[in-house]
């Protein structure tokens, strides 16, 4: 989280040269910033859950792990050791499985991120462009471009602290557990 005030500042930085340029497109790309935190917190929860039950997971293939091994002699005397794979195998899935999910959700993320993005920076198009649709919004082809740009630079601040939080989810999941 050492970057964050840094974030913080561009964000706040952009927003002010957008609005120069156009309050009324600036006030529509913020219209995503509600969007952004929804979809934020309903991945940061899930992910924290998924994020736990791994940690569960890896902690009960420790637990078996120790046990087994501290018990080998007498595995391997009563000849169990297929007896005791299958065992392993249970945990083992359990934690594949929320791994997976966890890596699901990590994956999806961005993704989504990107569609918010396009369509903020579709919608800016939409209504900046010269097309007769609403005239009071529409500006220059140079300043439809630069608040695309801004557009872009503005989510790249608002992508890596979410990508910090995600962190900060998978160490606290830890801390947790």
């Amino acid at each position: 989280l050492g970057n964050l005030p840094v974030d913080v500042i561009k964000i706040i930085v952009i927003l002010i040269a957008m609005f120069v340029l156009s309050p009324g497109l600036t006030l529509i790309v913020l219209t995503a910033v509600p969007v952004v935190y929804l979809v934020s917190s309903y991945f940061r929860r899930n992910t924290f859950r998924l994020q736990l039950q791994v940690r569960r997971t890896v902690g009960a293939i420790n637990a078996f792990l120790q046990e087994t091994f501290s018990g080998m002699r007498i595995v391997k005397a009563y000849g169990k050791e297929s007896q005791y794979d299958g065992y392993f195998q249970r945990p083992l899935g359990d934690n594949l499985k929320a791994s997976n999910s966890t890596a699901v959700y990590d994956a999806y993320f961005p993704v989504v991120m990107q569609v918010i993005r396009v369509v903020a920076i579709a919608a800016v198009v939409w209504f900046g462009a010269k097309t007769g649709i609403d005239e009071r919004l529409a500006i220059s082809s140079g300043g439809l471009a630069a608040m695309t740009d801004l557009i872009g630079r503005l989510f790249s601040p608002i992508d890596a602290l979410t990508l910090e939080f995600q962190i900060l989810q998978q160490a606290l999941a830890g801390l947790k557990r």
